[in-house]
């Protein structure tokens, strides 16, 4: 059933690369005959995951690649495939466990569509699994990869590195979910006013534990003053005076500034 596209990729004189669930028997052997006698080059790899899941990582990669996502309720006989049904990409890097395409010649515009119709889909899916399903797909068609390289020229100091890199990538991704607030404690100190309304209004165990939390609001602002050396009284009294212009302190130059405009800020 393969031949006739196969027949075709040959004279393109371009390789080619198979993605589906099983690959034996007929087509395995020539695929492999081909690439012996050198008619032309391909590789078959074994689609990823199973079930659904694995249905929408071959549409993602059909529609990242320009290809037509062909599946049995859809092609009856592989005899009808054309090129047109055929996606292209840069480069394909075919490792034991992984395979990497890059460069995919998708279409712009029904990328963006898929996004927005996946975008839609997880505002109204309340299941918790299926909501990470979806912002994996979400990931796949958006822009690009980052591959973030660290070294270091001890054990411990690449540990170290490593542990600073996870905080800062949980945080960034925390932040482009939910935003940001002005950090060095302030944010918290913004609170203090809505939580004296609060305590106004209860009574008991309620009320002691309102007071608890109200009056630790202040300690990492306090605690960085220690740190840096300064009065934790007279830095805290300072930006609760202009907390309400996102003023701050900033340990690093002894200052007191905008907390945005210095790049102080917390997820």
């Amino acid at each position: 059933e393969l031949l006739p596209i196969l027949e075709e990729i040959m004279k393109t004189s371009r390789p080619l690369l198979v993605i589906a669930e099983d690959i034996d028997g007929d087509v395995l052997s020539t695929l492999t005959l081909n690439n012996i006698r050198g008619s032309f080059t391909s590789v078959a790899v074994k689609a990823p995951s199973f079930g659904d899941k694995q249905k929408d990582y071959l549409e993602d990669i059909a529609l990242l690649t320009g290809a037509n996502y062909l599946s049995k309720e859809i092609v009856q006989d592989l005899k009808t495939i054309t090129t047109e049904d055929l996606g292209e990409a840069t480069s394909v890097k075919v490792f034991k466990d992984k395979t990497v395409i890059i460069g995919g010649k998708s279409n712009p515009d029904r990328v963006r569509e898929k996004q927005d119709f996946l975008r839609e889909l997880l505002v109204a899916e309340l299941e918790e699994y299926a909501q990470i399903q979806l912002e994996d797909r979400l990931a796949r068609l958006s822009d690009g990869v980052a591959v973030i390289e660290v070294g270091a020229p001890t054990e411990i100091e690449m540990r170290e590195k490593k542990l600073r890199i996870e905080d800062a990538l949980s945080a960034t991704k925390s932040a482009s979910k939910e935003g940001i607030v002005i950090g060095g404690g302030c944010a918290l100190i913004c609170c203090e006013d809505a939580l004296t309304n609060l305590i106004s209004s209860l009574n008991g165990d309620e009320k002691t534990g309102a007071e608890i939390v109200k009056n630790s609001l202040s300690s990492p602002l306090r605690q960085i003053a220690k740190n840096s050396g300064e009065d934790d009284g007279v830095v805290f009294n300072e930006v609760k005076k202009h907390i309400g212009d996102g003023i701050g302190y900033n340990a690093l130059t002894n200052t007191y500034e905008n907390m945005f405009d210095a790049g102080i800020i917390d997820p």
